[in-house]
């Protein structure tokens, strides 16, 4: 592994713009795209002098983009004690850690013909260990599907008079790409979180979709360990608490009033808060503040969460949301923040 292998790495998972900023808090040179940046970088990574804290550096970023940056996640509530033993059974057995060319080659990620020879299932890959605290790496090969304006000059003469009278032409493309989800067992806040990586990246039904296979694959291996019949927390409460505490920006709002009608609200800029927009509080006021929330983006410095709901669940006696998106945050400190607001509205 050198420099330049995971700066390819770091091109490979995206994020450009959040990895960037992490790159320049590390005091290393960047650029407006990825191969600019590489090759600012570059130099460095090859002087004997400065090529050995350059990588440490951009290991480190690495790691915590793996860990942290734009996930999807679930939690779990486990009882006291179990997440602890679960820790140190997982980190006793010696076979739990499968021998792929994941974990071969981790934190790296695999070049497209080699990846796309892998399994779409997740496969335990590596372990990461805090006090009292592992995540457990899965990797995978993901699909993804991408669109993306085509510019009618690009295509040749006869093209174009094919499909003149189109005002936008739109291409649909499969992309594959190594997915690094992660599930963390937290023994001091006797909390299991499962997180899908780069969720930015997906749709909704792509995200529900690993959710559904993640789960179930680490339930049933940690059933050799301990019983753990757990279902996920129920985040739809957090919404409301989310809504009325001051701090950060709510961007995003969907919402029901007592007059019947729906809104989904949505700032222009993320520097604004939509609790102090002009036809928001008119609105509420001339509702006398009765609105029913189901969706809401609300952002910090240290990144953004996002409770996306349908307006159908207002109607349910008992309305459910079990999926969170936490992202751009650029570490540990970003991401365990967000989270900690989650946990602290859900009381």
């Amino acid at each position: 592994m050198n420099g330049i292998d995971l700066l390819n790495t770091l091109k490979r998972r995206g994020h450009f713009t959040l990895i960037k900023n992490a790159i320049s808090a590390n005091l290393l040179p960047t650029s407006n795209s990825w191969d600019k940046t590489i090759v600012k970088i570059t130099p460095i990574l090859t002087n004997h002098d400065t090529a050995e804290d350059a990588e440490i550096k951009l290991k480190a970023i690495l790691m915590d983009s793996i860990l942290y940056a734009n996930k999807s996640c679930q939690l779990y509530k486990t009882v006291d004690g179990q997440a602890t033993l679960l820790i140190k059974s997982i980190i006793a057995d010696k076979n739990f850690i499968q021998n792929t060319e994941f974990s071969k080659n981790f934190p790296l990620s695999l070049d497209v013909t080699e990846l796309i020879k892998q399994a779409l299932q997740p496969t335990p890959t590596y372990i990461h260990l805090e006090e009292n605290k592992i995540t457990i790496i899965y990797c995978s090969k993901r699909y993804f599907t991408s669109r993306e304006d085509i510019s009618m000059s690009t295509l040749s003469k006869e093209a174009q008079q094919e499909l003149l009278g189109y005002d936008v032409l739109v291409g649909v493309k499969r992309d594959v790409y190594q997915a690094y989800d992660s599930i963390c067992i937290d023994g001091n806040k006797n909390l299991i979180t499962i997180n899908v990586d780069r969720s930015d990246d997906l749709s909704t039904r792509e995200i529900a979709s690993v959710f559904r296979v993640l789960p179930n694959l680490f339930f049933e291996s940690s059933n050799q360990y301990t019983d753990l019949a757990l279902t996920p927390v129920n985040l739809f409460p957090a919404i409301k608490k989310l809504y009325e505490t001051l701090d950060g920006k709510v961007v995003e709002l969907g919402h029901l009033t007592n007059t019947a009608s729906k809104k989904q609200e949505k700032m222009k800029f993320k520097k604004d808060d939509l609790r102090r927009e002009a036809y928001h509080k008119g609105g509420k006021e001339a509702v006398n503040n009765l609105i029913n929330c189901y969706y809401i983006s609300k952002t910090w410095i240290e990144g953004e969460l996002h409770i996306c709901g349908q307006s159908a669940l207002i109607s349910n006696s008992e309305p459910t949301i079990f999926i969170a998106n936490i992202h751009h945050c650029i570490g540990n400190n970003s991401y365990h923040s967000i989270l900690d607001k989650l946990l602290t509205a859900l009381g």
